[in-house]
């Protein structure tokens, strides 16, 4: 199945959904790794689906990381990234179409976690996947029986639409020597997180080009020999650069465009004096650019009866696509957040999601809520709370939508206590699309039967009621078009279906 959309004839969706999923599975540690006192964290990643679609079915297909942070017996932090595959699985209405274009954004909307014993635990995570899925109607109509094509009258109609288009990048391999300052301490590897930020995305022919930085966290924990591991970590930050192409044949320049990136791999070996990482980059691209659309509403013949099948879609009409980021402010009281007082801040990660959308004034307001759990120790324990915040992002919009996309990530946050309170500020990416539509009502088929039977006379006199048009009375009597312009001397350039066509005329001669 080919990814990319054609150029010729009209997208049509067969498919747009929500489809909530489970996956759980078992999980082992490796025996190098110290057994589990606490589980803290689960910070799920969700890298892009493989599709696959037909026979009224599409099925995507990816791999899901966990990044398991846990105290250990010896009261140490450590993190355990393990691994596992999904399947989303969607039926749709194929109808005659084939599947010609297959999305789904998979993020996973909550993650729990059981240890079932020192070593091993069982993960449960919850998927939500926004499905779309279009076939493609040729510009061609179906047609059955024998007639003279000069006896054939359409109906053209001409609509702006969406082409919509999609890729996923090849992998980019991202490398970096990060010098440590030690100074004699014993510095041990906890964690390794990355999130990938998309600064800047342009659409060329046939390619989406952009640029952005790679967020490295890297949590060290300071053990001196002799003693038990501290609890509290030490953080290394950077920012690594990237720039990559995204191969996507509906593209084209100027057309609107936005890229969500994810962290397919992570690795960082700890040498003397410094930190090898490796980070490999997967970005999924997608376009969107209005076309005018040709096609046939409605047709018929002269010299013989005709039966015709018309579909009615509601089209989508691109309106914007763009990668944009925000910051979050805000606190809450300690009381609130179950947080007792006097702890320290060990950790904080958070993860958005986008859940409404409103347009006033030209302006569109995309609003959601942001999670984040907050590690705290104090006597030697740590300890997850959860904290939940409101965010909105507002961005220009000319016209009012009538669907969009939202993909959000936290890219950094930290937490910070100020007396009853406790405050967090988080760097939020987003990729948003959003759309009109347009209803189009197309002819599928048609059918050509027995020759048609005229009626008598000269001429025939027609009264037209308040919903005809030159092109229903031509289609009733079954008269050529040109033919009852002529003879009632109509206006060329008004579209026959037009109700303006025959507006004033009292009678028709056909």
């Amino acid at each position: 199945m080919n990814q990319n959309t054609n150029t010729e004839g009209m997208q049509i969706p067969l498919c747009q959904k929500t489809v909530l999923s489970e996956v759980s599975g078992d999980f082992s540690l490796p025996d190098y790794q110290p057994e589990i006192k606490r589980l803290l964290r689960i910070r799920p990643c969700v890298l892009p689906a493989a599709p696959y679609a037909g026979s009224g079915n599409a099925e995507f297909s990816g791999t899901l990381d966990y990044y398991v942070l846990y105290m250990g017996n010896d009261g140490g932090l450590y993190c355990a990234p393990l691994h596992t595959e999904y399947t989303v699985s969607v039926p749709y209405e194929q109808g005659e179409l084939e599947a010609e274009l297959c999305m789904a954004d998979v993020v996973p909307e909550s993650v729990v976690g059981r240890v079932s014993a020192p070593r091993k635990l069982n993960i449960r995570c919850r998927l939500r996947s926004g499905v779309r899925i279009w076939g493609l109607l040729p510009a061609a109509e179906q047609t059955e029986g024998v007639v003279d094509p000069f006896s054939v009258e359409r109906l053209a109609g001409e609509q702006v639409l969406a082409q919509i288009g999609y890729g996923v990048g090849d992998t980019l391999r991202l490398s970096e020597d990060i010098l440590t300052d030690a100074r004699g301490r014993n510095m041990r590897l906890v964690c390794a997180e990355g999130q990938v930020h998309v600064q800047e995305a342009v659409a060329g022919a046939g390619v989406v080009n952009c640029r952005g930085e790679v967020e490295l966290k890297l949590m060290m924990s300071e053990e001196e020999m002799g003693s038990l591991p501290n609890p509290v970590p030490v953080y290394l930050t950077r920012k690594l650069p990237f720039s990559g192409s995204i191969a996507v044949e509906a593209a084209q320049p100027g057309c609107e465009c936005c890229v969500v990136g994810n962290c397919a791999e992570l690795s960082v070996s700890v040498e003397e004096t410094f930190m090898h990482a490796e980070v490999g980059v997967v970005l999924q691209a997608r376009v969107m650019h209005n076309r005018p659309v040709r096609y046939t509403k409605d047709i018929f013949s002269t010299k013989r009866a005709c039966e015709c099948t018309c579909d009615q879609y509601e089209q989508p009409v691109a309106i914007r696509a763009l990668n944009g980021n925000f910051t979050q402010s805000d606190s809450v009281a300690l009381s609130e957040a179950e947080i007792p007082s006097g702890g320290s801040i060990v950790d904080v990660c958070g993860s958005a999601d986008a859940e409404g959308m409103t347009w006033e004034k030209g302006r569109c307001t995309i609003s959601g809520t942001a999670h984040y759990v907050v590690l705290m120790g104090a006597d030697g324990e740590v300890t997850p709370h959860e904290i939940s915040m409101p965010w909105r992002y507002e961005l220009e919009c000319a016209r009012e939508p009538q669907d969009w996309r939202a993909h959000v990530q936290v890219l950094s946050c930290r937490a910070r206590v100020d007396g009853e309170r406790i405050g967090i500020d988080g760097e939020i990416a987003c990729a948003v699309e959003l759309w009109d539509t347009a209803s189009v009502r197309v002819l599928r088929s048609v059918k050509f039967g027995e020759s048609a039977e005229r009626m008598g006379g000269a001429f025939t006199v027609c009264y037209p009621s308040n919903t005809d048009s030159l092109w229903s009375v031509a289609k009733r009597y079954g008269t050529a078009l040109s033919a009852l312009r002529n003879a009632n001397d109509l206006d060329t350039d008004t579209p026959a279906d037009a109700p303006e066509s025959i507006e004033g005329r009292k009678y028709l001669i056909v």
